[in-house]
């Protein structure tokens, strides 16, 4: 059975390129990031997603953040596998803030955000929205929601059986070695904060 398409679709700062490694390890062609694979078009709303994952037979899906405010702009393609991967709030913001990778005002991503004028809380109410975003995509079977801490190399062989695709997770050597600094939530924020790390497991 040929292997379905796939995209892998988080917050960013939450291990796109590590995930897109071990696929690409254990021999499910990923890549990370790539415009190649996930510009279709280009509309006033941006760029859209899906289209052409999968159409390069050197690739089978894409790992990246760049997407998920474009997705619900196209029809999803009927084998497309969603594979929305979170990671913990706390280390998620601090990386997003150490990185200086929030732009309050980027164009494809300002529309999307809630301010209140703290930075930390806003930051937390990204991570919230954003989740919740990528889950109303589509319900399982079509999308699969996981933990990028757990990804091991059972969890790799659980993936590629979702796209139909073979693997040998004895090339892999899965490891989550970044410092996990730990930003503190604001008590602002902190019962929607809680609500999705219940929905995502981390309570």
């Amino acid at each position: 059975m040929m292997a379905s398409r796939f995209i892998g679709l988080s917050t960013g700062r939450a291990g796109s390129r590590y995930l897109a490694k071990l696929l690409n390890d254990a021999g499910v062609k990923t890549l990370h990031e790539s415009t190649d694979l996930l510009a279709v078009s280009l509309n006033e709303m941006g760029v859209t997603a899906l289209g052409t994952i999968g159409n390069d037979p050197k690739y089978q899906g894409v790992s990246g953040e760049i997407s998920a405010h474009f997705v619900t702009q196209v029809e999803m393609p009927l084998d497309a596998q969603i594979w929305h991967f979170s990671r913990h709030p706390q280390p998620f913001v601090s990386s997003l803030i150490k990185f200086r990778f929030w732009n309050m005002n980027a164009p494809n991503i300002h529309p999307y955000l809630r301010r209140t004028g703290d930075l930390i809380a806003d930051s937390f109410l990204y991570w919230v929205d954003w989740n919740a975003r990528i889950i109303s995509l589509a319900p399982p079977p079509q999308r699969t929601t996981f933990r990028i801490e757990d990804v091991c190399r059972d969890y790799i062989v659980f993936l590629a059986d979702t796209i139909n695709a073979e693997v040998d997770v004895t090339k892999i050597d899965p490891r989550w070695d970044e410092k996990q600094e730990l930003a503190v939530i604001p008590v602002s924020v902190e019962a929607e904060v809680n609500e999705m790390m219940g929905v995502l497991g981390y309570a």
